[in-house]
């Protein structure tokens, strides 16, 4: 059987691989200020076509720093009285960058996702692969 990481590592759309691994997330209801992000799984192959050990692909589910963001809550990116974004946010579909550490990590339907608050995203990415 061929985990969810090798799935996501073999894709050659990551965005379209994570969406369609998580499914249907009307189920879950995102709270607050914060964002449900899918984990970027690097790519099984490097650019000139070499295959990574699969130890190397999976370190992408624990130092990840990139993630797809799935689903927000209603106040995430929303000035308050002690954050203001300058009406900078990220929306659902842009890749995010973070750090790992700021992310709670769980599964849903074997898929790593992670919630974070929208004050831990540094920065919005247009591909993924080149954050490492």
């Amino acid at each position: 059987m061929v985990s969810s990481i090798s799935k996501l590592a073999q894709a050659s759309d990551p965005k379209k691989a994570i969406i369609r691994q998580v499914g249907d997330l009307s189920g879950i209801e995102v709270l607050h200020n914060q964002l449900l992000v899918g984990t970027y799984i690097e790519s099984e192959k490097t650019a000139g076509g070499i295959i990574k050990p699969d130890k190397t692909i999976g370190e992408s589910r624990y130092q990840g720093k990139v993630g797809l963001v799935l689903k927000k809550g209603p106040q995430a990116f929303v000035d308050d009285t002690s954050v203001k974004f300058h009406g900078q946010k990220a929306e659902v579909g842009d890749w995010i960058l973070f750090r790992f550490a700021d992310a709670w990590e769980i599964f849903i339907l074997g898929v790593s996702v992670r919630f974070l608050f929208d004050t831990d995203v540094k920065a919005i990415v247009s591909d993924p692969s080149i954050i490492y």
